[in-house]
């Protein structure tokens, strides 16, 4: 009989030796997660007013070829989200094909060198349209190239491409700037130290101040008092005063 213990049995184990059919619509709303899952920041934003505070991109982790082709698919549509996080991917490709002790974290398997080689377009594509994470990332990216090891500009190679040098401090400023503009607390900060710094543009530290404490004042960049101090001792009390101005400003223009 159908039911009889021995039938029951024997379907038992027929069944236990097939493989797992999984349907298709089930492999891609799997899929779909994970191109989610990498689109994540990793934490919701905290705002505060019109400033906000962004969390870090999800690090990429499994298979790319599950992720990369529907990343890539929405960066080509236009989502500066997706650029960046399908950027983070081909990144971390490229660096198993350079590192000494490479993070095997990604499976890269199916990822080409036509892949790598344009994965600085995403990047700067995220860049410029505002992704929050992708505008602090390009300056450091896209400018190691100029860099010598001291991590100062390299003469030899701005002597050999001086235009692109231009560009690229040109760009990455603009982007930064654009960001700060929209709340982009990480973006403050970053113009701080750019003013600070003068890798990205003409050192001055009056609107290094003054970017610091805009962030400050967001009450979104907890801990920047001993930065604030080092940024304003060495300046003047009419600079100082200008500082604070600049920053009334900025406050007013980006965060209020």
């Amino acid at each position: 009989p159908e039911n009889s213990p021995a039938a029951i049995a024997s379907i038992s184990q027929s069944s236990a030796t097939e493989p797992a059919v999984i349907p298709y619509a089930a492999q891609e709303r799997a899929t779909e997660q994970m191109v989610e899952t990498a689109l994540s920041d990793g934490s919701d934003r905290r705002h505060q007013g019109r400033a906000f505070l962004a969390g870090n991109a999800a690090k990429p982790r499994g298979e790319a070829r599950t992720v990369v082709p529907g990343l890539k698919a929405l960066a080509m549509s236009g989502n500066a989200a997706a650029s960046f996080a399908l950027w983070q991917w081909l990144e971390a490709c490229h660096r198993q094909t350079v590192a000494a002790n490479p993070d095997r974290s990604v499976d890269c398997t199916g990822v080409g060198t036509s892949d790598l080689a344009e994965r600085s377009t995403f990047l700067e594509f995220a860049a410029a349209h505002g992704d929050p994470n992708a505008v602090l990332q390009f300056p450091i990216t896209a400018g190691m190239r100029f860099l010598g090891p001291d991590g100062r500009p390299n003469g030899t190679v701005l002597a050999r491409d001086p235009e692109a040098y231009v560009a690229f401090r040109r760009n990455a400023m603009a982007y930064l700037e654009a960001s700060a503009l929209s709340g982009n607390v990480r973006s403050l900060n970053a113009l701080a130290d750019a003013y600070s710094q003068g890798l990205l543009v003409q050192p001055d530290q009056v609107a290094a101040l003054a970017y610091a404490l805009a962030a400050d004042r967001t009450g979104l960049s907890p801990g920047s008092g001993p930065w604030l101090e080092r940024l304003r001792s060495p300046l003047s009390p009419a600079e100082r005063q200008r500082a604070e101005a600049q920053a009334r400003v900025i406050l007013s223009r980006c965060c209020r």
